[in-house]
């Protein structure tokens, strides 16, 4: 007699979307979100889809795959062009449109996380959408930081790209990866009923939880370059547009037995990179690097860091509980500025406006025998990962979750 044995249960599929190709942060952040649907006690299969090969260099979690887009660049006046093929920009969109639409299609995922973008870069999700939607299947999500930009600026650009219609009839949820004491989205950009009803706060995702990563060499090499003593670090994320921040860092006075680090980022112009090197000649105690895998590592050292304000740089400085100067990026969006500002209202960081920024700017700041930061976890939730872990389990099942929002306490107790 032959048993015949029921298939195992179908491991829930997942994708992760953010096109972004310059900053770093939007990678990161996937990442972070792929470590926390992929693990528990029912594991996911996870496609990360980034917008450049950068986000795949990166330790990803067991059970995930990256697949890296054609990448793109951001000039200063804000527009796109191909970065490195040598192909016009509606090109290398059909380029990447054709991917995505047949990975979507082979991989036949259970949930989509969308970041930032309903209809991807240049509406190249769309067709996708689509498609799939026709099935009724797959879930779509949008994922959105805590800020976007300046309000009015938001509806002007979900009107052009009739992002609020794709909402409405396509995507299931929105995750804010935030909190209300913050911002509130649907309010501040205007969200109607129907769109504001699929909104779910899940609170910052804590980044001190990843993956426990080995020391790139770069890191290791700074182990034994840096001496004794407080260390002060500057990152300006990417790079492609920190140079100001990096050079009145390096210019700055640094208290006794301090040393100053720089990590510019990947995308800093090879002759600021050489001009900041130059500076470091000069000085004993002042190291620059263009890269670290993950300086998560750099900051628990730290002392005090000096930063731009977007939202990973952020939440890292605030989950490792180090005191901060935040120097916003102001153009072309105002979402830095935004969030630095009434995070420093919070008392959990110091805001510069770059408008204010000098090297003796930031020796003031830098001197200042002042009280540690506030604890930022006591004033702001930081409960997201294990939030977004709940939500997407409903979604995936398609049951609708109990409450838009849950104790950490108990969601931690549900997810361990």
């Amino acid at each position: 007699e032959r048993h015949h044995m029921s298939p195992p249960p179908r491991i829930p599929r997942i994708v992760l979307y953010s096109h972004d190709a310059m900053g770093l942060g939007h990678m990161r952040r996937n990442l972070l979100l792929a470590q926390a649907l992929s693990g528990g006690q029912r594991r996911a299969a996870v496609l990360l889809i980034m917008g450049a090969t950068e986000g795949c260099a990166w330790r990803a979690p067991e059970g995930t795959e990256c697949l890296a887009l054609p990448a793109v660049r951001k000039d200063p006046d804000g527009t796109y062009q191909s970065r490195s093929l040598a192909v016009t920009y509606d090109s290398l969109i059909a380029i990447r449109q054709r991917i995505l639409s047949t990975a979507l299609e082979a991989f036949n995922p259970d949930l989509v996380v969308v970041d930032k973008v309903p209809g991807g870069m240049a509406g190249e999700l769309r067709p996708a959408i689509a498609s799939m939607r026709q099935r009724r299947r797959t879930k779509w999500v949008l994922g959105l930081r805590d800020i976007l930009d300046a309000p009015e600026k938001v509806r002007a650009e979900w009107d052009a790209q009739d992002n609020w219609n794709l909402i409405r009839s396509s995507y299931d949820a929105i995750w804010v990866y935030g909190d209300l004491k913050v911002s509130d989205p649907a309010v501040e950009y205007g969200f109607d009923a129907s769109i504001a009803s699929k909104v779910h706060h899940t609170g910052y995702l804590d980044p001190s939880v990843r993956l426990a990563s080995k020391p790139d060499a770069t890191t290791r090499w700074l182990d034994h370059t840096i001496p004794d003593g407080p260390l002060a670090l500057c990152m300006i994320g990417g790079g492609q547009d920190g140079y100001d921040v990096a050079r009145a860092f390096s210019q700055a006075q640094y208290p006794d037995d301090t040393t100053g680090l720089i990590v510019t980022g990947p995308h800093l112009p090879a002759a600021d990179f050489e001009a900041l090197e130059d500076v470091a000649r000069t000085k004993q105690r002042l190291e620059v690097v263009r890269f670290v895998a993950d300086p998560w590592l750099l900051l628990r050292r730290a002392k005090h860091v000096v930063a731009m304000g977007g939202y990973n740089t952020v939440t890292e400085i605030l989950s490792a509980q180090r005191r901060a100067l935040i120097v916003p990026r102001v153009h072309p969006r105002t979402e830095q500025l935004i969030r630095a500002e009434r995070l420093a209202r919070l008392g959990v960081l110091d805001c510069l406006h770059p408008n204010d920024l000098t090297s003796d700017a930031i020796s003031s700041w830098l001197s200042q025998d002042t009280a540690p930061p506030l604890d930022a976890r006591t004033i702001l939730d930081f409960g997201g990962l294990a939030r977004v872990r709940l939500l997407s389990r409903a979604l995936v099942r398609s049951a609708p979750p109990a409450r838009r929002r849950l104790p950490v306490t108990s969601l931690l107790e549900q997810v361990s």
